[in-house]
């Protein structure tokens, strides 16, 4: 019995209005999504609840526990790259973004990710 491939799923750990935002986006575009706030996120993270594909985050200093093998979305009004520079694979947006580039950035991280969603640090 052949199972189809699964959905990426994508964690956003942001403000409530990005947040929400990028999940209506997400969601129209196939994605799985789980909003979070970042503290809440990084527990669920930790304890192997949340295994997501991609994380979108303006916070990816609290996740760095997680740059070995988690793919990020590093949105800020002037992102550096520099902070996001230990993860495996990262973009960065500046806010306000369009559409198509949160789009194109998440579909380039969902793609560099393993069959295998990343899970705890070991």
């Amino acid at each position: 019995m052949s199972t189809l491939p699964k959905e990426p799923t994508v964690a956003i750990a942001e403000d409530p209005f990005i947040r929400r935002y990028v999940r209506v986006l997400l969601t129209k575009h196939g994605f799985q999504t789980v909003e979070k706030d970042t503290p809440v996120a990084r527990k669920l993270m930790e304890s192997g609840e949340l295994r997501p594909d991609v994380l979108i985050t303006n916070d990816p200093g609290s996740f760095a526990g997680f740059a070995a093998v988690l793919p990020v979305l590093y949105i800020a009004a002037a992102p550096d790259p520099a902070v996001v520079a230990r993860f495996r694979s990262s973009r960065t947006l500046r806010k306000p973004f369009e559409a198509a580039q949160l789009l194109k950035a998440v579909s380039e991280l969902a793609a560099d990710t393993p069959v295998e969603a990343a899970g705890p640090p070991v």
